[in-house]
């Protein structure tokens, strides 16, 4: 029994976490969407197949509303993947505090798109095929890169400025790689999509967003050398 509770964990770790030179990048027609400033200011990212109409789009906004989003800054449909069904994100205007910046999240659920036996939760907001649950807020720290501002979620063990000169050599593609990293493993990074910095002792790791919306994110293990970084391991986490 312990044997098989062993593998059984073994093997839902590896679907999440495996070898980059294994995962291709998914196609346009998964990750593509259309994307326009619309009525009141309010960008709208959809995904083909998932187009909200205006009545829809009325009552995410009563939803987003009800929740306590007071301003929408933007709506996006997404897949779950790698299923088929399709998901509603409604962001709010950002607030900026010093380098951190909030904005309001909103996840919301369509009846029509979603799985099967997907139900309301008992405390979900319902209007007609739509729910939610809570509003949720999502803190990002700003790091400045050559006049450009880029959104990092956390910096852990390093100075704000510690972590622009890293993603500073990321951008500029200033660094080295150990044998085991291939060349097109990088092409499919989003070195304008960190996620994370993070040192601990002599140990450092970052994070950026794999190129292709909903395609993941990568982590990556770095050395400190005489003249910058070598990248010793990447890995790449699939959603």
């Amino acid at each position: 029994m312990k044997t098989f509770l062993i593998i059984g964990a073994f093997l839902f770790f590896y679907s999440f976490f495996i070898s980059i030179s294994a995962i291709p990048l998914p196609t346009n027609v998964d990750v593509v969407s259309e994307e326009k400033q619309g009525q009141n200011g309010i960008i709208r990212s959809y995904v083909p197949n998932g187009v909200l109409t205006s009545v829809e789009e009325a009552i995410i906004l009563d939803l987003a509303k009800k929740r306590g989003i007071e301003r929408v800054a933007k709506i996006v449909t997404h897949y779950m993947l790698p299923s088929s069904a399709k998901a509603i994100r409604v962001e709010g205007t950002t607030k900026k505090e010093g380098r951190e910046v909030s904005r309001k999240i909103l996840s919301i659920t369509y009846k029509g798109w979603t799985f099967p036996e997907a139900r309301p939760g008992k405390n979900d907001l319902i209007l007609g095929d739509f729910w939610a649950g809570k509003v949720y807020v999502r803190k990002q720290f700003e790091l400045k890169v050559s006049g450009k501002s880029f959104l990092c979620s956390s910096v852990t063990g390093m100075s704000f400025e510690e972590a622009e000169a890293l993603l500073a050599m990321f951008l500029n593609k200033g660094f080295k790689t150990s044998g085991t990293i291939r060349k097109n493993a990088l092409d499919q990074v989003d070195w304008s999509q960190p996620t994370r910095f993070t040192k601990r002792g002599d140990r450092l790791s970052v994070g950026f967003l794999a190129k292709g919306r909903g395609a993941g994110f990568f982590d990556l293990t770095l050395k400190k050398e005489n003249e910058g970084f070598t990248i010793l391991q990447m890995m790449q986490a699939m959603p």
